[in-house]
């Protein structure tokens, strides 16, 4: 909701809490969000590392 500003105002960082907190709690939805965010440079920095991390993780849920 906070990456798109749906029913808030987007807030790129609002976005990022929440999906880092679903994601270290396993929600593979929430890895891929992060792993897009960091590939992409979408509201958070380039990291490669980070990216790929997250990747993986979702990788191991399923995601493809």
């Amino acid at each position: 909701m906070y990456e798109y500003g749906r029913g808030v105002i987007p807030d790129i960082e609002q976005a990022e809490f929440w999906y880092r907190k679903s994601a270290e709690q396993a929600g593979e939805k929430a890895q891929l969000s992060l792993d897009e965010m960091f590939d992409e440079g979408h509201g958070a920095v380039l990291d490669e590392e980070q990216a790929t991390y997250w990747n993986i993780k979702s990788a191991e849920k399923g995601h493809v």
